[in-house]
């Protein structure tokens, strides 16, 4: 959470450059200068920005997949609670199509800690 203000000033030259920057990257002054700040408080520089906004991505994708395995998970349980009886052939799809998703879900999951363990 943002509640901390802080004021600085800068000259003609740096601030142009800050409201050109702001733009070409499609974001407002003082979202710029939160990334940057952080980026030299962490060390991060361009590549290390990449790499967090590639992890963020990863971890959305993970979100995802554990979506899709949770709806896989519902049906298989309404199947059983409406039917009352077990349905072999759409059980093993279900099965299948849970494995398959969980070990993507996992190689998601192991790429993302490789990633963080480059930049630690």
């Amino acid at each position: 959470m943002k509640d901390k203000r802080e004021i600085f000033r800068l000259d003609e030259e740096l601030a142009t450059c800050l409201e050109e920057r702001a733009n070409e990257k499609g974001k407002n002054k003082s979202a710029l200068i939160r990334d940057l700040v952080q980026s030299g408080l962490y060390d991060f520089d361009e590549t290390g920005i990449e790499v967090l906004q590639q992890i963020h991505k990863t971890l959305v994708d993970l979100k995802i997949g554990f979506s899709q395995i949770g709806g896989n998970l519902n049906q298989i349980a309404y199947h059983l609670n409406s039917e009352g009886k077990l349905v072999p052939v759409e059980l093993q799809e279900n099965h299948k199509e849970l494995q398959k998703l969980f070990a993507e879900t996992v190689g998601s999951v192991d790429e993302a800690f490789r990633e963080i363990r480059k930049l630690i």
